[in-house]
């Protein structure tokens, strides 16, 4: 078969085109490829903010926890305070009056 044959050209014609198809493809695979690995690194990355997520909610908690402990201290260390001051302002007043 010579050049000038029709069948010649449109076999060409149809393998570039198939070239180009396959090339294309190809293309669009890779471009999948690359989205599947980012989607699989963000799906990693969202279990990671969620431990994350239980883990600060597990310390907040006990940081709670042990602020109501601290002002329940406090509350009573004001309780004792004021007791001994009131104390001492009657031992100061009865030895006043008693002078």
């Amino acid at each position: 078969m010579s050049d000038s044959c029709p069948n010649h050209h449109a076999f060409e014609a149809l393998s570039k085109r198939l070239s180009a198809a396959l090339d294309d493809l190809e293309a669009a695979i890779e471009r999948q490829r690359k989205v599947e690995l980012a989607r699989e690194g963000l799906i990693e990355e969202l279990a990671l903010l969620r431990q994350e997520k239980q883990s600060l909610a597990i310390e907040l908690a006990a940081c709670q926890s042990r602020c109501r402990m601290m002002e329940e201290a406090r509350d009573e260390v004001i309780i004792r305070l004021e007791k001994a001051s009131s104390a001492v302002k009657t031992i100061l007043k009865n030895g006043i009056e008693s002078e």
